[in-house]
């Protein structure tokens, strides 16, 4: 025989890595997978971005309008605890503005707007530690200036001139 054609038991000795290839190539496909963007998501009234943004809204205003103290802690904590959770849902999601930014730069919009988010998230932790050694009127001041300030910026940047 040739020593250039393969023979059977050849052939077979190099099937068997064909289960773990098949494996790496299918865990390589989605790690790239979880890792492209993420899908747009509409910020028109009732998709999930507007109705996150809403409760970020809704605790925002409590602390704004009644603010934490010894007397609502328990409700402070609860207006802060769907705060984060909110916060926590919108920073995997992508503006609906992104699909206005050119796809070089979209990436680096997406990016930016997450880090946003987590700054948010961070400013509430802020928050949390200030109700946690009942510092209420540092929480309130993290409420109403910085993170007001971070909301302002972010929808500057971030939502539409509809919004």
């Amino acid at each position: 025989r040739p020593s250039h054609q393969p023979t059977a038991s050849t052939m077979v000795r190099s099937l068997r890595f064909v289960p773990l290839t098949l494996v790496l190539v299918a865990g390589a496909a989605a790690s790239a997978m979880a890792l492209r963007p993420t899908p747009v998501v509409e910020r028109a009234e009732g998709s999930p971005i507007h109705d996150h943004m809403e409760t970020m809204n809704a605790a925002l205003k409590f602390f704004a309008k009644t603010g934490a103290s010894a007397e609502n802690r328990v409700k402070a904590f609860e207006q802060l605890e769907k705060f984060q959770a909110a916060v926590v849902a919108c920073k995997s999601m992508t503006p609906e503005t992104a699909k206005a930014v050119e796809e070089a730069k979209r990436a680096e919009f997406v990016a930016g707007y997450r880090s946003m988010l987590v700054d948010v998230l961070a400013n509430s932790c802020r928050m949390e530690k200030a109700l946690l050694e009942a510092k209420y009127d540092e929480a309130n001041r993290i409420a109403r200036e910085d993170m007001n300030a971070l909301k302002k910026a972010g929808h500057d940047k971030y939502e539409g001139d509809d919004h």
